[in-house]
């Protein structure tokens, strides 16, 4: 179903007509109307839940393996020196790939 060779194919592609219904969410997330992706008669449950645990444990790997360099080559002392605030870090984040899209959208329509 999801073959990412068939993604050039229109109405074939990696996520082809009627596996999805999109529907609004019933609140807003995080002060955002978004859109539901809910798989058709339950069909493709299996598969959302094996993805979203190879990517949580891909994630935890990823991030655990980064801790351990950090604390292996660099140390504690430089942690401690050099910590940064994260929320700030993603706000500025968001804000730039927000712009971004916008940019890419306006870019589009020309």
């Amino acid at each position: 179903m999801d073959n990412p060779r068939n993604v050039h194919l229109r109405m074939r592609g990696s996520t082809p007509p009627n596996v999805y219904n999109l529907t609004l969410r019933e609140r807003m997330f995080h002060g955002v109307r978004t859109i539901r992706l809910n798989p058709v008669d339950g069909a493709n449950l299996g598969m959302a839940v094996l993805v979203s645990v190879v990517h949580s444990v891909a994630m935890m790997m990823a991030g655990g393996f980064s801790a351990w360099l950090v604390y292996r080559y660099l140390g504690l002392k430089f942690v401690s020196r050099s910590w940064f605030n994260l929320d700030t870090t993603w706000a500025v984040s968001l804000v730039l790939v927000g712009a971004l899209s916008l940019a890419i959208i306006l870019a589009n329509e020309h």
